[in-house]
């Protein structure tokens, strides 16, 4: 039953995205209910309901720019309704935030907090729901839940969250004013992977390393940005320039900048499971082989094609010599029956080829640089003099300034959507579909993605900026 507080405050934001509800606020905006959360608490979320705030107002205009956000909104409150919960009442009795906190995941306990704008007509709401909520007030908190053990924790706890250094240093350096913001302890993180059914998710989040998580959502006015951060011993993730801008083209719809694959490969040779024998059958290389290709910085990247789209790889190993021989092998392994890879010049570079009928691969070594594409024209993109290159080009300037990307990176990954929507929909013409209208009309007032990972020390921040026209 710990949905049902999410539900409530998920109406209260629906609202305010809506513009209306109205009546100022006698409760402090952006005070926390962390001072009377039990400290033992895995999971603690705050999020902001104050209609007249900038990140309201900030979130809704975004909002505004899709068509389906009032078929979302009018989905969350017909969902809320149907539990016997008055919409209209809810959103002029509620405070300017409501806190949720999970006390016990296993138990499902959790419990909501609000600093009520009319108390008396909040609590009649509370106890209207179908079943009602139990309640008390403290402090000028209304905490509720529809356990009363979950409130009774709350009563008797000792030990706050707020007091927790955990707790202040996952949230020291989070935005002062967000659309939402949240905590979770490294056992509430694993546990609620787990309850999720996302077991195997957990190393992605540090495993047993990490000690605390953090993030907040908050607005542009261009955009919606999105800020996770986690702290473990020795996690955080080491930093590099992307060099790889100056030498990948313009127009590109798709980069994924990454430093060092081989580290992950190096990992799979220490792994129990067989996935590492299987894997060097299939391929035909060794694990040592194969990290020793992919050590180095490197770039996917994508552009459009006529007809098919070019996808490129481009890396800078430490050994061209080696890695040419590695991929050489792995084609050679994958290609079909009666396919083999020939020499071939594109432009002056001697390249391998190898024809698959409609597509066909090509790679080689480009000035330091080794690539595997299925075009031709990545090979003339590549060289120098090759025409613009993604550093300058003015889509991915306004994405990285947007989100405010620093030169060094752990990694990340750029889209397009502005250029990819067309030639999604070329794609599902050539093959006989369509993008559906609705589909199309929603992503049209997207312009960027842009996803960036960033490390110091024990700490690692990933930040999201969707970047809208």
């Amino acid at each position: 039953m710990r949905r049902i507080p999410l539900l409530i405050a998920l109406l209260a934001v629906s609202g305010a995205a809506a513009g209306c509800g109205g009546g100022g606020s006698t409760a402090t905006v952006g005070a926390s209910a962390a001072e009377l959360v039990p400290a033992s608490a895995p999971i603690f979320l705050a999020l902001n309901t104050d209609l007249s705030s900038k990140q309201i107002k900030s979130g809704d205009a975004v909002l505004k720019k899709f068509p389906v956000r009032d078929q979302v909104l009018d989905g969350i409150r017909s969902a809320i309704a149907g539990s016997g919960i008055d919409v209209g009442t809810l959103r002029r009795a509620a405070g300017p935030e409501i806190d949720i906190a999970v006390l016990d995941l296993d138990r499902e306990f959790s419990v909501g907090f609000t600093q009520p704008r009319d108390e008396n007509a909040f609590e009649r709401l509370l106890d209207t729901r179908k079943p009602p909520l139990k309640h008390f007030t403290k402090d000028e908190w209304v905490v509720f839940s529809d356990k009363q053990e979950a409130l009774d924790a709350v009563k008797d706890a000792d030990e706050k969250l707020a007091d927790a250094g955990a707790y202040k240093h996952a949230t020291a350096d989070l935005p002062e004013e967000a659309v939402a913001k949240a905590y979770t302890s490294g056992a509430g993180l694993r546990e609620a992977l787990e309850v999720g059914g996302a077991g195997l998710a957990t190393n992605a989040f540090g495993g047993d390393r990490t000690r605390w998580a953090s993030g907040a959502l908050f607005a542009h006015d261009d955009g919606i940005e999105l800020q996770l951060r986690a702290n473990g011993p020795k996690s955080g993730v080491k930093s590099y320039e992307a060099t790889l801008t100056d030498a990948i083209p313009a127009g590109s719809v798709l980069a994924f900048s990454f430093r060092n694959l081989g580290g992950t490969v190096d990992q799979l040779k220490t792994a129990t499971l067989p996935i590492a024998a299987q894997i060097e059958q299939v391929l035909g290389v060794s694990l040592e082989q194969l990290e020793k290709a992919l050590t180095g910085e490197g770039m996917l990247y994508v552009r459009p094609g006529t007809p098919i789209p070019e996808v490129v790889l481009v890396t800078k190993p430490k050994d061209l010599s080696q890695t040419a021989l590695t991929v050489d092998r792995v084609v050679r392994r994958l290609a079909p029956a009666g396919s083999v890879p020939t020499p071939a010049t594109i432009d002056g570079v001697r390249v391998q080829r190898l024809d698959l009928g409609a597509v066909g691969i090509v790679y080689g070594a480009i000035g330091g640089r080794f690539v595997i594409s299925d075009s031709a024209n990545a090979i003339r993109a590549l060289r120098e003099g090759g025409g613009d290159k993604l550093a300058d080009d003015k889509t991915f300037q306004a994405a990285r300034d947007a989100a405010a990307m620093p030169d060094t990176t752990a990694g990340w990954l750029y889209v397009n959507v502005k250029d990819a929507v067309p030639m999604i929909e070329g794609l599902a013409q050539l093959s006989g579909q369509q993008l559906p209208a609705s589909a199309a009309e929603n992503l049209r007032p997207l312009r960027s993605v842009l996803v960036y990972a960033a490390g110091n020390g024990d700490n690692t921040k990933v930040t999201a900026f969707v970047q809208t026209s």
